[in-house]
């Protein structure tokens, strides 16, 4: 399962390379879901999102979670003001003390531009659909997000 992951990686990385021209710099912060990302690409085309959240829970003996993920997504319309989106990705979770799984995921949903003012600020919603690969069950997971993104360059 790994070497898929690795394969859709390289995959990403030549999407988004061939995008190079108009690339942008982000730092996403989705608060209600412990998750910070940083993503590179173009608000009018695609975008390859690095992300991973971490959490811990105090409950019973605590548990760490880590879950890293890997995203493209392509415009479907918008214009400056926003963008409609759909994509395709892979992550890896772990929870201590249990082992870690992995899941595909095909989020879709759209980016803001609330302020004119700061054209490098975008809040960014979307669901993101994920199958989760864990001990030889897959299971379906819906996961809602909600991130401010700030521009870096």
């Amino acid at each position: 399962m790994k070497k898929h992951v690795l394969q859709w990686v390289i995959i990403l990385t030549v999407i988004f390379l061939s995008e190079q021209s108009e690339a942008q710099v982000r730092l996403n912060l989705y608060p209600f879901n412990n998750t910070l990302g940083f993503s590179i690409g173009s608000f009018h085309k695609t975008n390859l999102e690095l992300r991973t959240a971490v959490f811990y829970s105090g409950s019973d003996e605590g548990s760490f979670g880590l879950e890293p993920e890997v995203l493209a997504t392509f415009r479907i319309s918008g214009n400056d003001f926003y963008r409609l989106f759909i994509g395709v990705g892979a992550g890896y979770g772990y929870n201590h003390p249990g082992s870690g799984y992995v899941s595909g995921l095909v989020p879709f949903g759209f980016e803001i531009k609330p302020v004119e003012k700061l054209p490098r600020f975008l809040v960014h919603t979307e669901i993101s659909p994920a199958i989760r690969f864990y001990d030889g069950y897959a299971t379906l997971k819906l996961q809602p997000r909600l991130g401010l993104c700030i521009g870096l360059q």
